[in-house]
């Protein structure tokens, strides 16, 4: 029978306990158990507690190491995430899902069938050089809105009013319905005038209401910005006059990949299904029409980039990079930068590099679905120089209504169907209003822009 130099599992289990629990010479009194016949006949001189410690002392070695490689694949995990996570593309793009997200946060959806409200409008506009005169005349007048709309039968009307120094100016009366756009002019004419020219209210309100335009526009600059070089920095740059550390994600759109990007931004928007269709209810055109249009907007879109130069995109967010700052756009032409002072206030800053005229100002929009104020503040440079100031004001109310008033303009005359005679005495009742006459002539003499 084969030699067995084996020891029994169970009473080396039981032999590791007891040399751990007592001395060398304490387990002579176990040792003859432990061993089978052929191995008591031979002469072992072993220190058995040196075994025992020896084999607890190689298992304890090994954990170090164990321990080293498992910190090592955790930091590496944490840096691998970090990178994704914090390297420059990363950040230029989930800056610009956050952006979208927020404005798609603020778009409430239609909840009233039919709805109206009213729209104040004041503003308070000076001038510092030769249109001073024109500018002062403006400033006199204000004007108000009162709007109604039933978007689901595609109707809508505005009653527009204008003062002039609290004296009656001009009214017009808007009204939109599947036949076209019809117009009243109070002061001028005792017919509604069918125009061309439709001015659809209902398909302003839904170009707001849209998020899948917002989702689009996301996606396609994404998407067309993908495989282009983003890099990144750390920064301090000044806000508000306040010097801010932060980070600034940048991509530049130049000769090289100009036509690539802007064919695959135009290609994005025009394959995405919903993009197209809610274009298509705001246009007021077929889908297919749609696509066309942006087929050729491609090439005036290059044309006009070729026009800028290298265009370059820039955000620049705190510290932590979670936040947002300032927007920046440059190019050869221009330079447009909005800066992010608090949830309702944007400071932006428009530079025509060719023209040296710079449009500094800021927008404050406060309030909630049914009534808001937005301000809109701004300064006009002319060679460094401040030519124009303006401070306007909207206030706007809107509730729920439950019945479209309809107008009757079953008695109308189309625009191409005024007689000369007829236009001759809507110019003639113009001119013979004096307000009216201050400001037409003061605008002609002055050729005055904002």
């Amino acid at each position: 029978m084969e030699k067995s130099n084996k020891l029994d599992s169970k009473k080396l289990n039981d032999f590791v306990s007891k040399v751990e629990e007592n001395t060398n010479e304490s387990f002579e009194e176990y040792k003859d158990s432990l061993m089978d016949a052929d191995a008591k006949e031979e002469n072992f001189d072993i220190d058995y507690t040196d075994i025992v410690t020896n084999s607890n002392k190689a298992r304890m070695s090994k954990l170090p190491w164990l321990f080293c490689l498992f910190l090592i694949i955790t930091i590496s995990i944490i840096l691998v995430f970090m990178f994704f996570n914090r390297n420059p593309k990363t950040i230029f793009f989930s800056t610009i899902d956050s952006v979208f997200e927020a404005l798609a946060n603020n778009i409430s959806e239609d909840v009233y069938d039919i709805k109206s409200g009213q729209v104040d409008i004041n503003y308070d506009i000076k001038s510092l050089d030769e249109n001073k005169d024109f500018y002062n005349e403006l400033s006199k007048m204000n004007f108000k809105i009162d709007y109604m709309n039933d978007s689901a039968n595609n109707l809508s009307s505005a009653f527009i009013t204008s003062k002039y120094e609290g004296q009656d100016f001009l009214d017009i009366n808007v009204y939109n319905d599947k036949t076209g756009t019809y117009l009243y002019l109070k002061q001028l004419f005792d017919k509604y005038i069918k125009t061309e020219n439709q001015v659809r209210f209902n398909k302003f309100y839904k170009i707001y209401e849209s998020k899948p335009i917002l989702s689009g526009l996301n996606q396609a600059i994404s998407k067309s910005l993908s495989s282009e070089k983003i890099v990144g920095s750390k920064q301090t740059q000044n806000i508000n006059g306040e010097d801010i550390k932060g980070y600034e994600a940048k991509c530049i759109i130049d000769d090289k990949n100009r036509d690539r990007v802007l064919e695959e931004f135009v290609n994005t928007i025009k394959s995405n299904d919903e993009f197209v269709s809610a274009l298509s209810t705001i246009m007021d055109k077929p889908a297919n029409d749609v696509k066309s249009a942006l087929e050729r907007r491609l090439p005036i879109l290059k044309k006009e980039f070729k026009k800028a130069g290298n265009v370059e995109f820039k955000l620049f967010l705190n510290s932590k990079m979670d936040k947002l700052l300032k927007v920046e756009v440059s190019s050869s032409l221009d330079n447009l930068s909005l800066i992010y002072l608090g949830k309702k206030n944007l400071m932006f800053s428009i530079f025509d590099k060719k023209e040296n005229v710079k449009h500094d100002g800021n927008i404050i929009i406060d309030g909630n679905k049914n009534k808001s104020k937005v301000t809109l503040n701004i300064k006009k440079f002319e060679n460094e120089k401040e030519t124009v100031t303006a401070n306007i004001n909207f206030k706007v109310k809107q509730t729920k209504a439950t019945v479209f008033e309809k107008v009757d303009v079953t008695n109308f005359t189309s625009e191409e169907s005024l007689t000369d005679e007829e236009i001759v005495s809507i110019y003639t009742k113009l001119s013979n209003n004096p307000h009216f006459k201050d400001i037409l002539l003061k605008l002609i003499l002055n050729k005055s822009s904002l």
